[in-house]
């Protein structure tokens, strides 16, 4: 005779056939895995175990989403660091060789040492 239980994570009632007491199955409205059993305490000790594995997966996510963050943070450091670095050494003196040619061409159309 099938019984049923209640989702703890969408309290959604779930009618559960005899052959699958004592098994896991996913619920179908919110896809949380469920152990399925007639005995209550038994159902509600792999339901905290679950809920726990469930809060674990969600703060290595989140320790994970916060190493990624650190990195790209360092990465931004590390390129504007390089890009400074590449204004400095080649496009600030290409722009000033550049001036200074175009002075001493000025220079020369009007003094007519060109």
């Amino acid at each position: 005779m099938p019984f049923k239980i209640d989702c703890p994570f969408c309290a959604q009632r779930i009618e559960v056939p005899d052959e699958l007491n004592n098994t896991t199955a996913n619920c179908p409205s919110c896809n949380q895995e469920l152990y399925l059993s007639k005995d209550d305490a038994v159902a509600d000790a792999i339901v905290d175990r679950l809920r726990r594995e469930e809060e674990s997966r969600e703060r290595q996510h989140q320790e994970h989403l916060r190493a990624v963050m650190q990195m790209q943070e360092q990465n931004r450091r590390t390129w504007t660091i390089v890009k400074w670095i590449l204004y400095i050494f080649v496009v600030f003196p290409v722009v000033f060789w550049l001036l200074y040619a175009f002075v001493l061409f000025v220079y020369g159309c009007f003094t007519g040492k060109l």
